[in-house]
């Protein structure tokens, strides 16, 4: 046996061991987050499923093995708390041959849509420091505002044309302070939160607080009461704090 066979099979042993601590890996991520599948998500919130896998986990998609699907479309609609939501996940991955060489390309968008009858106020909310490699760019570009308060200002940046637009929601957004990636956008009548790819695994893993926050800033924009968060011993109708009160004075006109 040559230098060169006991290289190839070490090569080959050496894959194939990564390969399966990988494996291992996903399946222990995939049962710790079961709550990110398609068909849990559409139990627990209500939502009916329009496309995708059932089976498909949200945290631990699988995009880069040998037989993943080239094309992935997820979309979801319902209403859990008082408004409608809509979630949609699409990533495509394609090659393509050019004069080059052939090149590789990709297509992803993720997102959690509610919609209000009213009109809303026009603000972004987003991470001042999302992490390595997760960039968040504005996309509004308004000005910069205060929370007026410390925590939340140390952590996320406010876009706004109204100056007292921190003040009123602040009160409700403590939750978004053990939510690693934040990115909303609120326009129209749509409060959006807008995921990367690097950026959904983590928002995905919080999906239940994401639900709950975007139905807050919709109930806090508008003078509505804010629902308590779904019940943990049944996630089948949701559940009003006893403490659920009135935002305050609606600003949205």
């Amino acid at each position: 046996m040559t230098y060169y066979h006991i290289f190839a099979i070490v090569m080959v042993l050496f894959t194939a061991y990564f390969y399966f601590l990988n494996m291992k890996s996903n399946s222990r991520r995939k049962k710790q987050n079961e709550h990110a599948t398609v068909s849990e998500m559409s139990k627990r919130f209500r939502w009916e499923i329009l496309e995708g896998d059932p089976t498909f986990n949200l945290v631990v998609p699988n995009r880069f093995t040998p037989w993943a699907p080239k094309e992935v479309n997820v979309l979801m609609r319902g209403t859990t708390y008082g408004h409608p939501m809509e979630f949609y996940y699409h990533d495509k991955r394609w090659t393509e041959q050019t004069l080059l060489g052939r090149e590789s390309y990709h297509e992803f968008e993720c997102r959690l849509t509610l919609t209000c009858q009213e009109p809303l106020p026009s603000l972004e909310i987003y991470s001042k420091k999302p992490g390595f490699a997760n960039r968040i760019e504005s996309q509004l570009q308004l000005p910069a505002q205060l929370f007026m308060d410390e925590m939340l200002d140390e952590q996320f940046i406010l876009e706004s044309m109204d100056t007292n637009i921190g003040t009123v929601l602040s009160p409700h957004l403590g939750a978004l302070l053990s939510i690693g990636f934040v990115h909303v956008i609120v326009d129209g009548h749509q409060v959006i939160l807008t995921m990367n790819e690097i950026g959904m695994a983590s928002a995905m893993v919080q999906i239940d607080q994401w639900v709950h926050t975007l139905e807050t800033i919709a109930c806090a924009l508008t003078g509505k009461p804010i629902p308590g968060e779904l019940s943990t011993q049944s996630l089948e109708q949701p559940v009003m704090a006893d403490n659920a009160e009135s935002s305050g004075q609606a600003i949205a006109s």
